[in-house]
């Protein structure tokens, strides 16, 4: 700081009111950037994550945390938003409730610009996780537009690796 002066992001001080993020670009162009890309074509609304958390209750505000930001982020509507998250709530409770003593919750999402697909599994010690008859499946059945709830007999952990997949179709504002 010879003479007083200090620097921001490479710049004199003197100059701190104007200036903004983005390496010397003005804020309209970091704003086309960010919603159509730096090459100028839009931005692609695929993806993919997976997450892991410990089968305990304490976790599944993680987890729901995760996904709602990821499709958010990956600009879904609010009411898909909230479908998946309540849906992954719905299976992630079911699945701590009878997971094996230090099982992981495993969870993975794939999206496009068409749907996201979600898979979850754990360690359970019962293959009836999510009873036909039960409130959660009936609430998952309203919420999502596929389900599939399958499972794999460990017999040398005597448990079972469940594994729950669904998918909700992104929805499309077409103006107010």
């Amino acid at each position: 700081m010879a003479g007083g002066q200090g620097t921001m992001q490479g710049r004199p001080r003197e100059n701190a009111d104007d200036w903004t993020p983005g390496f010397g670009r003005p804020w309209d162009a970091m704003a086309d950037v960010a919603l159509n890309g730096a090459d100028g074509s839009s931005i692609s609304h695929t993806g993919a994550i997976a997450v892991t958390v410990a089968a305990r209750a304490d976790m599944l505000p993680m987890l729901r945390s995760v996904v709602e930001t990821v499709l958010l982020t990956a600009d879904f509507t609010l009411d898909v938003v909230t479908d998946v998250r309540v849906a992954i709530d719905e299976v992630a409770t079911a699945l701590v409730v009878a997971a094996e003593v230090g099982a992981e919750i495993a969870c993975a999402l794939r999206y496009d610009l068409r749907r996201v697909e979600v898979r979850i599994s754990a360690l359970t010690h019962t293959p009836d996780v999510l009873p036909e008859n039960s409130l959660s499946r009936h609430l998952l059945e309203s919420m999502v537009n596929q389900l599939s709830i399958t499972y794999r007999t460990s017999e040398q952990l005597e448990a079972y690796r469940m594994v729950v997949r669904f998918g909700c179709d992104r929805t499309i504002h077409q103006g107010w």
